[in-house]
């Protein structure tokens, strides 16, 4: 992705799709995603690597909200 990051894109996306559901996946920990400017309202988010079982909860979680 040149020029952007997945939250960039995201929140580009959301300008067009105000209720598009957003889940970011990072090798970052969540302390250093605030650090660097944290998330935008209603982005879920998990840190790679993780499990099928926590990737199905975190979708479903967002998917609900």
């Amino acid at each position: 992705m040149p020029g952007m990051n997945g939250r960039e894109i995201a929140a580009s996306l959301r300008a067009f799709r105000q209720q598009m559901k957003v889940l970011l996946i990072s090798e970052r920990s969540h302390g250093k995603i605030q650090r660097h400017g944290g998330l935008d309202q209603g982005f879920g988010f998990i840190v790679k690597s993780f499990t099928p079982e926590i990737l199905l909860r975190k979708v479903s979680e967002i998917l609900s909200a």
